[in-house]
């Protein structure tokens, strides 16, 4: 069913007045995000250690990631207010009751690679380059579309990044007999920055918003729901990146509890799987390059020079840069790509050669010039200018959530 044939959503372009306001609006939540991470690096040394048991409850653990549940946020709160932008580009707020309880979700920990390796996992500021994401790390989006794009990579900045999106999200594969998919409407953003000790920081902000003329589709059953997560990540070693991630989850109609926690915390814990996706990025790039290495006599091995002629040999040619290798050269790995046509990522076992695959495995660095500064000064007042923001220092009972409408 997944996904649709055509996009489900124009895409839209914004005035000067929307794209400074959803800048603002980013900024700000950007900025708390860093507060809050500042904050639990120096009360919580960055773990969840036995005095703080009590708050985060243990849920599940991949490689190098854990998921805590946040046992001081209620799930049924009473209240909510919406975050809408409006046709004039005004953010604008309505009184409105829940219909879904709030997963509260907490992920620390490292994973491997570079800070530039990870963010040039995280960074899709197209619909070509989420749906490829989504297939390496697998957090259960089925569907995409951005719906406008107000910041986009450069050579300057490559990591900067800022799109309204929407995207359908189908839960595990043996829930989706049982269970409806969800759909979002949000705003992610995502760059480098600088923390409270001056070290260099990637971030990725996901935040929902009601977006004119995008109600759910009815035809498809789908749900809205509403979603609030950010990411930060650290070098912490060499070879060890540091994972932060708090994530607020109202997926609303009938769905079952534990439902709601295994989806959630699934598409929360994907994130190990990132740099899969870096590797993948890489690999395409190599291909397109056509790096190609000049072979004078095409019956012998490109890495080796192993002669692989004869009645009996069978060559074999990297999908990536195009040379003959032998079968000692080579592996079969399952290689992805978006297909324009399909609107779907295809996946195929195909064979790489030694050289490729270390090209993909090696870290990447980006020196930049000059860092993009941090707002300075900020407490967790700041966060009452933004009646959406469920980003506060540490009284998580006090989110703010959105909702679409129903």
């Amino acid at each position: 069913m997944y996904p649709l044939p055509m996009q489900s959503y124009p895409t839209r372009t914004l005035d000067t007045n929307e794209t400074n306001l959803l800048r603002r609006f980013t900024n700000t939540l950007t900025a708390a995000a860093l507060h809050d991470y500042d904050c639990f690096v120096k009360n919580c040394h960055s773990n969840v250690g036995e005095d703080t048991r009590h708050t985060w409850k243990f849920i599940k653990k991949r490689e190098g990631l854990t998921v805590y549940r946040d046992c001081a946020v209620d799930p049924t709160l009473p209240d909510d207010n919406i975050t809408m932008i409006e046709e004039n580009g005004r953010i604008s707020n309505q009184d409105h009751p829940l219909t879904g309880q709030i997963q509260a979700l907490l992920c620390v920990g490292t994973i491997p690679g570079t800070l530039d390796d990870i963010m040039y996992g995280v960074i899709a500021p197209t619909a070509e380059d989420t749906m490829l994401k989504s297939s390496c790390i697998r957090d259960n989006v089925v569907d995409c579309c951005v719906l406008a794009s107000i910041a986009s990579p450069t050579p300057a900045d490559p990591w900067r990044s800022l799109t309204l999106k929407w995207a359908v999200n189908a839960n595990p594969v043996l829930m989706r007999p049982l269970v409806r998919p969800r759909d979002f409407t949000y705003v992610e953003s995502t760059g480098a920055t600088t923390n409270v000790d001056g070290e260099r920081v990637g971030y990725h902000i996901i935040h929902s918003v009601v977006i004119p003329d995008t109600q759910p589709i009815d035809d498809h059953e789908l749900v809205r729901g509403n979603m609030s997560l950010y990411h930060i990540y650290r070098q912490k070693s060499p070879s060890t990146v540091e994972v932060h991630v708090r994530a607020f989850w109202q997926l609303n109609g009938q769905m079952l509890p534990k439902f709601q926690t295994i989806s959630c915390v699934k598409a929360t814990i994907a994130i190990a799987q990132i740099r899969t996706c870096s590797q993948m990025k890489k690999l395409a790039c190599l291909r397109q390059e056509n790096r190609s290495v000049d072979n004078s006599d095409p019956r012998c091995c490109s890495l080796c020079k192993k002669w692989i002629g004869g009645c009996c040999a069978v060559d074999t040619t990297c999908s990536v840069c195009r040379s003959v290798i032998c079968r000692q050269g080579s592996r079969y790995n399952r290689l992805r790509h978006f297909s324009p046509l399909k609107r779907e990522v295809v996946t195929r076992r195909q064979a790489l050669c030694r050289r490729c695959q270390r090209k993909s495995e090696e870290h990447m660095i980006i020196q930049e010039s000059k860092p993009v500064k941090r707002t300075k000064g900020l407490s967790s007042r700041a966060l009452s200018t933004v009646s959406t923001a469920s980003l506060d220092s540490r009284d998580w009972s006090s989110i703010k959530y959105k909702r679409g409408k129903n």
